[in-house]
């Protein structure tokens, strides 16, 4: 809320100041992001220890995931305008929309971490309890290094990470400066959430028959196919639309995902070291 309000108004009185602040800012809030982050993911391997039952809450936390992700993508044009129409009596993205967008995102995110914190229970078994010795720093680094698996797994879901954020971060630009349309932002939010509510559910299901090593093929076969659509498809938006359908089917991030949470097994077999959360993170 304090960076959506321009830190006070800061922006307006000394920008290099601002630029500064806002810097230390997102830095302490994207590490606070991180910490939540990877302690959601770090409970999947310790609420079970069977893999098609990670699979389903995987599919699930990424489904619920995917749903405020993009719906932010399809609320965030309205609510800024109609907030900013409410203070001023423009039509347009004023500071006002933006700092109500700021307000109501924040309300939803602490309504969202009591549900899991009081709505999760932790799973005692005879996997975990063998992994309650003491671990020092030092350790926890070499036990990740050591796990082949996790190593080429995490640089896998690095580029993944890295091409979906990016992506969707430049979406917006797109449509504004390109179709020339950014009212019609909300399309690339809506396919999204339309295409997560088919594909995370669906992904346990077909696991049953399919082997992950095909569903991940088929999950990066459809990211390139979108990318090459996004190339030719230029101003036109039909062809635009196929590509964020087919840019959104995650199956390839469910796999590498699952992957990670298998390989703690995996290192805790070979090196006695299990570390759940470190390791995700």
């Amino acid at each position: 809320v304090v960076i959506f309000s321009g830190i006070f108004g800061l922006a307006k009185v000394n920008w290099i100041l601002f630029l500064i602040v806002f810097a230390i800012l997102f830095i302490i809030l994207d590490v606070f992001y991180s910490l939540t982050d990877v302690s959601y993911w770090g409970m999947v391997p310790a609420i079970s220890e069977d893999s098609h039952a990670r699979g389903i809450l995987t599919a699930l936390g990424s489904f619920a995931g995917t749903t405020g992700w993009n719906g932010l993508t399809m609320v965030v044009v309205p609510i800024t305008t109609y907030f900013t129409f409410i203070a001023t009596g423009k039509h347009t993205q004023g500071p006002q929309g933006w700092l109500a967008f700021a307000v109501i995102v924040g309300i939803v995110a602490v309504i969202s971490a009591l549900f899991v914190a009081f709505g999760t229970s932790e799973k005692h078994n005879a996997i975990r309890e063998a992994a309650k010795q003491k671990m020092t720093i030092k350790g926890v680094f070499m036990g990740i290094i050591k796990n082949d698996q996790i190593m080429w797994v995490s640089l896998g879901y690095l580029f993944y990470s890295l091409a979906y954020v990016t992506t969707n971060g430049v979406l917006f630009y797109l449509f504004k400066f390109v179709i020339g349309k950014p009212s019609e932002f909300w399309i690339a939010g809506a396919v999204a959430t339309v295409i997560g509510f088919v594909t995370s559910p669906l992904y346990p299901i077909l696991n049953r028959f399919i082997p992950r090593k095909v569903l991940f093929a088929l999950g990066q076969c459809s990211m390139i196919l979108a990318y090459i659509i996004f190339i030719v498809a230029q101003t036109n938006l039909t062809l635009l639309i196929i590509g964020l359908v087919l840019f959104n089917i995650n199956f390839a991030q469910l796999v590498t995902v699952l992957s990670m949470t298998d390989a703690i097994e995996y290192g805790q077999l070979k090196n006695g070291n299990r570390n759940e959360a470190v390791v995700l993170a």
